[in-house]
């Protein structure tokens, strides 16, 4: 159980750190287009059993909304 639960902490934390890279790679025309907050949202949606920090949801969540 100790196991499991290390493990699931681990996913979440490394989902996390994905999702924020991918949020704050820069890509050219960002401001315009929006691609790097709209791929990390699509990532988001496709996370699942990994889970994501509850922090980082809403604030890509809010950002996308605010769109």
């Amino acid at each position: 159980m100790l196991r499991r639960r290390l493990f699931e902490h681990l996913a979440t934390a490394l989902t996390s750190d994905l999702l924020r890279a991918i949020r704050s790679a820069g890509s050219w025309l960002e401001d315009v287009l929006k691609r790097d907050l709209l791929f990390a949202v699509r990532c988001l949606c496709d996370t699942g059993q990994l889970g994501v920090d509850d922090d980082l949801r809403q604030r890509l969540i809010d950002v996308l909304i605010a769109l």
